[in-house]
């Protein structure tokens, strides 16, 4: 990220509440974020779609995911983008509130690249989401531009 260009984040979350808690704590951040929320899986890879055909747009940098949604659940974005060579460079977090072990492993099998749980406290919700966040736009190394770039090309 460059001080031009936003640090872009796609947000996947059904719970409206959770959705506008999430975006504020993100972009009240001193680094540039934009995000962008969707509200269910289906939503989400429409969007992605949308990014991998228009040049102008940009896929995200990082995908927060949400696990409990109707018509397509987080398993099934997961594997839909990480099973597109075009996507699945993209960093996935799950973002839930299930600490099912299984949801866990799942997640991972899955390659999600973090496992993260939300908590009802706004003070805790806020320090690990900056941690998210600071992780994610400082300490980790991103490949560049993977706009219709395919894995082996």
């Amino acid at each position: 990220m460059t001080e031009e260009t936003p640090f872009r984040i796609l947000l996947v979350e059904d719970n409206e509440d959770h959705a506008e808690l999430i975006m504020e704590i993100l972009e009240d951040a001193s680094a540039r974020v934009d995000v962008r929320r969707c509200c269910d899986g289906e939503a989400a890879l429409a969007h992605l779609a949308g990014a991998r055909q228009d040049p102008a747009a940009h896929l995200p940098d990082l995908v927060l995911l949400d696990l409990d949604m109707p018509r397509m659940d987080g398993f099934q974005t997961l594997s839909a983008i990480k099973s597109d060579p075009r996507m699945r460079r993209i960093p996935v977090v799950i973002l839930t509130t299930s600490r099912a072990r299984q949801d866990v492993a799942r997640a991972l099998d899955g390659h999600a690249n973090s496992y993260v749980c939300k908590t009802a406290d706004f003070s805790a919700l806020e320090a690990l989401l900056a941690e998210v966040r600071r992780y994610w736009t400082r300490a980790n190394l991103r490949p560049g531009p993977i706009l219709g770039d395919a894995v082996g090309a």
